[in-house]
């Protein structure tokens, strides 16, 4: 009778065991990263023609539309022309990406974080706010992305900048459109995935706002290929950004995005590259999006040439 119990016993656990196991690979397939892109030409003026010509040539779902704008628009125009796009998104069931620029063509010095935090611009951005809370639909606002770089105004490292002047300018712009009414923002923090300059005053995580100012956690970075070896030369998707994905999960509880990516093809198998980023991102619980630069510009980053890499 001892006998049997041990048996039975033991088959019970054989049981659990293999359920629990069976369980945790479920949940791994389960786990889905929204895959996003900014192309040329869309969604300006709602024209979502280009987005939707790079899903067919993917083959895969762009849950995501990214755009660029900065300040130099005049701002009832500019909440004209983000209606015109959110409301061409929305029709096409994706969610719409903002990266806002706060500057215009110019001196940099009009657009540092203290005079934007000293609420020389707040007309503008009162303004641009109103118009989007008109729309009574989420839309993701990626604002004054990479500023732990120093290649725009707004970066900590440059234009008597600092990270808390960076976060002063922050807080003040987001108050100032929430108080204009625009609750339907989704604040998206997006700083390069490797601090440049590298130096302990410019890691990222002294740049956050805190979890009262941030919807998403992103981060961008590109695999700039052999070509560049100043900028790391040509490296995995994990290389890139296991380190960096670690470091932005550890600020707070919000989904983690790649809000801006893309690969070069000189030094290794762009293809490969694009599949392997896609299996990595699988693996990593908190990335929810990627959302791809398709774009020929100082490297070509274009999805086109390995499109069937991105293939589900």
């Amino acid at each position: 009778m001892h006998r049997l119990f041990r048996t039975l016993a033991g088959l019970l656990t054989a049981c659990l065991l293999f359920l629990t196991a069976a369980s945790a690979v479920q949940a791994r397939s389960k786990h889905h990263v929204t895959f996003g892109a900014w192309t040329p030409g869309s969604p300006f003026g709602g024209d979502l023609g280009p987005i939707n010509q790079l899903q067919r040539t993917l083959r895969r779902h762009i849950g995501i539309v990214n755009w660029y704008q900065d300040w130099s628009t005049d701002a009832s125009h500019f909440s004209w022309n983000v209606t015109k796009a959110v409301d061409g998104i929305r029709r096409s069931h994706r969610k719409a990406m903002l990266t806002w620029e706060p500057f215009k063509p110019g001196p940099w010095e009009a657009y540092s974080n203290q005079a934007i935090a000293s609420g020389a611009y707040d007309g503008y951005i009162r303004q641009w706010a109103s118009g989007v809370a008109k729309l009574r639909q989420p839309v993701y606002v990626r604002f004054a992305h990479e500023m732990n770089g120093d290649w725009y105004p707004w970066g900590g490292p440059v234009n008597n900048n600092s990270s808390a002047s960076f976060k002063a300018m922050w807080r003040h712009v987001v108050d100032v459109s929430r108080g204009a009414g625009a609750r339907n923002i989704r604040w998206v923090w997006s700083p390069l995935v490797e601090d440049s300059p590298n130096t302990p005053a410019n890691h990222f995580e002294h740049y956050y706002p805190g979890r009262k100012y941030v919807d998403v956690l992103a981060i961008d970075g590109y695999n700039w290929g052999s070509g560049t070896p100043q900028f790391g030369g040509w490296r995995t998707f994990k290389h890139i950004f296991k380190p960096g994905y670690k470091r932005i999960a550890r600020l707070g509880r919000q989904p983690v995005w790649v809000a801006e990516v893309g690969s070069a093809s000189d030094g290794g198998d762009k293809g490969r590259w694009v599949r392997s980023m896609f299996a990595d991102a699988r693996r990593w619980k908190r990335l929810k999006a990627i959302v791809w630069y398709n774009q020929d510009k100082e490297r070509d980053w274009s999805a086109l040439g390995v499109a069937s890499a991105f293939r589900r």
